[in-house]
């Protein structure tokens, strides 16, 4: 312990320095530590330590205090002390016990460092490892640091509701690609100043990443939040003006709210994010509420591509077939082979889920030699069993007909199944088709060698060249579903239909209209010389063993 002489050697050496009495008074101070907090030595004399240490010295940081001067004699750490202006000057602070004649009194020696300057430097650190550069927004770290302390908050008040909003600016590539990435920065900040501006003091807003902006409401009801995050997003898409470009943006927007929707801060910004993902799909440009059942459509996405991989080898792909009717003799002279699946996990799963799905994954390549596999084998065994022939169509995807070897692949399955190319049309959609006219052109001339038909499945829906349709060799087009639909309630649907069949016979082309469900349909059609139809008026997809009892003979 120090005693009285070593005391005033260090005040001598200008160390900054007090002694407070036993009674907490200031016993003595050392000329730097005075000059530190700007005070005369009368002036702190005899005080009360309590004006110049920092006065919320918690119970637990006094308890800390003594308990250390107890065990060791001393005690280091920080703390603040209060200068005459009112500042506070943050220090490296030891407190020692003085050597006192008396055992029953102890005077303490304070002894600090100014590290104001170093925790300058560390709040402008923090400062930016929690803000964003470009828009001086709290960053997404910062941002779900606070929204863990706000929950646990909310934790402790039952009456006390939080929404949490993540925004999304629609389609903020196309301005980064087209103008540059510095209209791309100019717009981000005019955004970010706008959702400022137009959020109260009490909303926490962050720039999560590139074009992502998080909210966070605190009420006490929870009706008053819409209302405010509609005024944000008002803000939002008012035309942004930068260097004579006027630029609209538009926004998608994902909420979730505490306690309805979640307990926890993670799976509270989990759920707007998945309530996010479901407004881009739904068309962009909107705000969704989280839902339960988001929960379970996400999981489903994200089984899905393994499910998908494995349901070749388990074998849970199955083919249905749809019949096509000819109406000069109303005789059905083909079917449509339409893959199903039918997952053990899933259920039912949609073509149009899992097609898309196949071609992401790279597995179009062998779902569609499958289906061709199975239905030109299907097909051959009808006839082995003496079954009047029928043309099989099998659709490929735009994926299946970019490979170069798909005439190879085709080759290979009819002469492994032993089917007749005749009996074998492949069904291309017209935007597959005319994606690469010049390649698609020498693929289908390929095909044609082998001697199968090629059908344009969709005409009308995509942007054909009729130059090119012109020099292509096909043999059938079939009049997209949308066209039949009001075939009978829109003249304008009706020209057009007569327009592609009178275009289509005199190109020599088979036409067929698909999506026939009603009588009428199928009485216009026939009236405009459409060579065949198929639709659920007729038949619906069935499996082999129903379609060879319904309509083999």
């Amino acid at each position: 312990m120090l005693t009285d002489d070593s005391v005033a050697r260090i005040i001598d050496q200008e160390w900054s320095l007090l002694v407070i009495g036993a009674d907490g008074r200031i016993q003595n101070i050392s000329a730097s530590l005075l000059a530190m907090l700007g005070y005369e030595r009368n002036e702190v004399i005899g005080r009360q330590y309590a004006f110049v240490i920092y006065q919320k010295m918690t119970s637990a940081l006094l308890l800390e205090i003594r308990q250390n001067l107890i065990d060791n004699g001393k005690w280091t750490g920080e703390m603040k002390i209060k200068a005459k202006s009112g500042d506070w000057i943050w220090t490296d602070c030891t407190i020692c016990l003085m050597d006192d004649a008396d055992p029953g009194v102890s005077r303490w020696l304070v002894w600090v460092v100014d590290i104001s300057r170093k925790k300058e430097l560390e709040q402008q650190v923090f400062m930016a490892g929690c803000y964003d550069e470009l828009t001086s927004l709290p960053n997404r770290s910062y941002f779900q640091y606070r929204l863990s302390i706000e929950v646990n908050k909310a934790k402790h008040n039952p009456e006390r509701k939080l929404l949490l909003v993540l925004i999304d600016l629609d389609h903020f590539k196309v301005i980064n690609d087209s103008l540059g990435h510095h209209y791309g920065d100019e717009v981000m900040k005019t955004v970010a100043q706008r959702i400022r501006s137009s959020s109260d003091e009490s909303v926490l807003v962050a720039r999560m990443s590139g074009n992502q902006f998080a909210l966070l409401f605190k009420s006490m009801i929870k009706q008053e939040f819409m209302p405010k995050v509609r005024i944000v997003l008002d803000g939002i898409v008012e035309p942004v003006r930068i260097h004579h470009h006027e630029l609209s943006v538009t926004a998608s927007a994902g909420a979730a709210y505490y306690p309805d929707d979640s307990h926890d801060s993670g799976s509270l910004f989990k759920n707007a994010e998945l309530a996010l993902f479901q407004a881009k799909e739904h068309g962009r440009n909107r705000i969704l509420s989280y839902d339960k059942e988001m929960n379970a459509a996400a999981m489903r996405r994200l089984l899905l591509p393994s499910y998908l991989r494995r349901a070749l080898e388990r074998k849970e792909f199955v083919l249905y077939y749809q019949p096509k009717l000819r109406l000069s003799d109303s005789a059905v002279y083909g079917m449509e082979a339409l893959i199903r699946w039918d997952s053990p996990n899933l259920g039912r799963v949609s073509p149009q889920e899992f097609i898309p799905l196949a071609e992401e994954l790279g597995l179009i390549g062998k779902i569609g030699e499958w289906v061709l596999q199975t239905a030109c084998g299907q097909n051959k065994r009808w006839q082995t069993e003496g079954y009047e022939p029928l043309c099989v169509s099998v659709n490929v995807s735009g994926k299946q007909f970019q490979q170069k070897d798909l005439d190879r692949t085709i080759s290979a399955v009819l002469h492994e199944t032993g089917l007749d190319p005749q009996w074998l049309e492949l069904e291309l959609t017209e935007s597959s088709v005319m994606l690469y006219p010049r390649e698609s052109a020498e693929a289908l001339n390929k095909l044609k060698e082998i001697g199968v038909s090629v059908s344009v499945d969709d005409f009308g829906t995509g942007f054909s060249s009729l130059n090119y349709l012109s020099i292509f060799p096909l043999n059938t087009l079939k009049i997209d579903k949308s066209f039949i639909n009001d075939l009978s309630g829109n003249e304008k649907n009706a020209t057009l239909v007569q327009a592609i069949i009178d275009l289509g016979h005199k190109l020599g082309l088979n036409i067929v209209a698909e999506g026939v469900e009603t009588p009428e349909q199928l009485e216009m059609l026939l009236s405009f010389g459409c060579d065949a139809v198929q639709g659920y008026y007729l038949g619906h997809p069935i499996a082999g063993d129903e379609f060879k009892k319904k309509y083999l003979r």
